[in-house]
């Protein structure tokens, strides 16, 4: 089985973690969210017989063996990965916080479309958030979470623009190298 270092293993959790909360925020679990999960599971399995995947892998396995998962299962593997991650030392406050920023637009784009309730609550994750504010990602994304704030609503313009503006950020250099 191949190596990987502790650094890859903590930005591993933290785009889990990501992920994870980007489904939940508009409280509907798709098949397409589902299937992004699986990817990440897919990406990680050469890591398999290493400490926290052994442990991890079969778990998420199991969970959406049948094509289903629940906000309480999502709840659980949350705390999973948080219990697997912390005893493991798996953390660094920036790069926690990025890694995590990422995997929430992994999990707002996986099912293709971005909504209301997703854009409302990562702006509302992003206000927690103090130390992304000088991030590149953060200052491209903000402004147009603050143009839905002062407008009231999410015009189908604005919500390409945010959608855009995700995808730009996911695939920049920066996001496959934290």
């Amino acid at each position: 089985m191949a190596e990987i270092d502790q650094k890859e293993v903590s930005s591993a959790f933290q785009h889990l973690e990501g992920l994870l909360s980007g489904i939940l925020l508009d409280n509907q679990v798709t098949t397409e969210e589902i299937q992004e999960l699986s990817r990440w599971c897919d990406q990680y399995r050469p890591y398999g017989d290493r400490s926290p995947f052994v442990q991890l892998l079969p778990y998420i396995d199991r969970i959406v063996d049948d094509g289903v998962l629940s906000a309480a299962e999502i709840e659980d593997l949350k705390w999973f990965v948080d219990q697997l991650s912390c005893s493991s030392g798996y953390r660094t406050c920036l790069s926690a916080a990025m890694q995590r920023f990422e995997g929430i637009l992994h999990g707002i784009l996986a099912d293709g479309e971005v909504n209301d309730k997703e854009i409302s609550t990562l702006t509302a994750w992003l206000d927690t958030r103090p130390e992304l504010a000088e991030s590149c990602p953060y200052r491209k994304l903000r402004p147009l979470l603050d143009e839905v704030c002062k407008a009231g609503s999410v015009s189908d313009a604005l919500r390409t623009e945010i959608e855009q503006a995700s995808k730009e950020i996911l695939s920049s250099p920066a996001a496959e190298n934290d």
